[in-house]
């Protein structure tokens, strides 16, 4: 019933705009290719050094198949 209610109120809310008039310039594009760029070397980095501690923890898993 809830759920129901908020949902008119965002139906309602948003309808009524037609257009947002936003502009995105073009550094937006270079600016979210960095952040993915950076997200990916975090998590490689971040693999490479915990590396062993990843490894042992699956390890625990196909020991316990056996």
């Amino acid at each position: 019933m809830v759920f129901k209610i908020l949902l008119g109120i965002a139906v309602a809310v948003l309808l009524p705009f037609d257009d947002a008039h936003a502009y995105i310039d073009p550094g937006t594009g270079s600016h979210a290719i960095q952040v993915l760029i950076a997200v990916i070397a975090g998590v490689s980095y971040s693999a490479r050094i915990y590396w062993t501690n990843i490894r042992v923890f699956l390890s625990r898993f196909s020991k316990k198949n056996k």
